[in-house]
This record gives structure tokens, sequence and C-alpha cells, in this order.
């Protein structure tokens, strides 16, 4: 069995130069350059940056930046690293599920919860979680949270329990989250460093002709299978082997199930 300190510390193996941490270093860099800055001119371009790396699709709407600029100036202030999350989800909930934008026929787009909380993420210094897909889908696997995928204080409960029994931070949480669900979609791209490290892993996994012309979500499952079922002695490089080492681990066994829902 391997324990959840093992998970995390495989998880950080993966993300060693890959795109993720790349990103993620430019986006910090964009916030601590324009910290003194509180216009939303200086908003707009944080959620420019943000919502462009984590693909969260505001530019999809019509208006949705400059709404959700003018949410954020309101709360921007008292954003920083000493944030009391448990005391800004109860004060502030119904302003972050604010529907926002519009659609071509002016129907609302609904809220930006993803959006705003990966820019609080930021600003706070990681010192706030991230809603985000794939971190409910992995809080829904261990039995945690249900559908609907709502903005909840049932999401941010789960994601603090976590965090203060294993003794870890929101950022680490937000890393074990993505890469497991990026391992169980079998969505590996981002977590593979270049174009020719990317290649040798699909010629390792020995895909058919048949299996190569899948479209891409199909192609994409065969892949997350594929690190399943086969052995663990066909990989050589050693990120690879811990990617697999990793999926069969989340395949074989919840991880949280000493946390109640209660």
């Amino acid at each position: 069995m391997v324990n959840f300190k093992e998970r995390l510390n495989l998880v950080r193996s993966i993300l060693t130069n890959c795109p993720y941490e790349t990103q993620k270093e430019k986006i910090v860099e964009l916030f601590e350059i324009t910290k003194n800055n509180t216009s939303k001119e200086d908003i707009l371009l944080r959620l420019f940056v943000v919502d462009s790396c984590y693909s969260t699709n505001m530019n999809r709407r019509l208006f949705g930046f400059e709404e959700l600029a003018n949410l954020i100036f309101e709360i921007d202030s008292k954003l920083d690293e000493n944030i009391n999350v448990k005391k800004f989800i109860e004060s502030s909930l119904k302003l972050l599920d604010y529907p926002v934008g519009i659609d071509k026929k002016g129907k609302s787009k609904g809220h930006a919860f993803s959006l705003i909380t990966k820019y609080i993420y930021f600003k706070t210094k990681f010192n706030f979680p991230i809603y985000d897909r794939l971190v409910f889908d992995g809080l829904r696997e261990e039995g945690l949270v249900e559908l609907p995928r709502n903005p909840s204080k049932e999401y941010f409960k789960r994601l603090g329990a976590i965090k203060d029994k294993y003794k870890v931070s929101f950022d680490d949480l937000d890393k074990y989250f993505w890469v497991c669900g990026k391992i169980r979609k079998g969505s590996l791209s981002l977590l593979i460093s270049d174009k020719e490290s990317y290649v040798d892993f699909l010629d390792k996994l020995n895909l058919s002709d048949e299996e190569l012309k899948l479209e891409s979500g199909e192609f994409d499952l065969m892949l997350s299978r594929k690190l399943i079922s086969k052995k663990e002695d066909i990989f050589d490089n050693q990120k690879f082997k811990n990617i697999q080492k990793l999926a069969k681990s989340i395949e074989s066994e919840k991880m949280f199930g000493g946390l109640s829902k209660s």
C-alpha cells in the first residue's frame, strides 16, 4: 500500500520539469510584480493570464472578465497570505457564486467559481484552496462529496480536513488532485516535459494501429487503462515509472477513507 505522503512525493517528482509548473511559476511572477497595484486593470491582467494558463474559458463569455474584475475589486484588499479560509467562505460564498458574463443570446453563463478561486489562490500565495473539476472528481472518487458539481462549503471543508490531517498545504492538495485527475483521465501531455519524451512514452506502450486511430477522449481513456494493466518494467524513464506507479495506486485503493462525511 502506498500512503498519502508517498503518493504526494510521486506527484512532486512527476511535476518536475513539466509545463504545469512552468506556467504556474510565470503566474507567481506576475502577481509578485503587480502586488502593489490595486486597479481594476491590474486585476484584469491577472485574470487574463490565469484564465489562459488554466483553460477556465472565461474568454468565451461576453463581458465576463469585466464583471469578474469588478467583483474581485471589492474583495481584493482582503486577499493576503493570512486569509482565514473558513471565515472567508462563510462570508463570501454567495458573492463568489454570482453569475458572471453572458452568451451571444444574452443568457447568463453562470458562476466563475473556478477562475475566482484560482485568482485568490495566487493572490494569497497558495493559502486558499482552488475549486476545480479535477479536485472535485478526486474528492468524489473518495466518497467525500456528491454530485452535482456546485460550489459548496462542503467542498472546502473536505479539503481543509485533508490539509489538517496530513499537515500539508493547499498547494500540495492542488498538485495532488490535479496530477491524479490527469492520470485517471489519461490526459498526460502536461505531465511530460517535451515532445520527444512524450513520443517515447507512447512508444513504450506499444500501441496498435487501431488504438492510434481512436478519437481524443477514447485515446486518453485507453492510455489510462494501459498504465494500469502494463507491467511496471516497460519504462526506463523514472518519471514514467512514477506515473505508472501512481496510476496503479489510485486505481486500487482509496486514500482518505478515514475522513468522516459528517
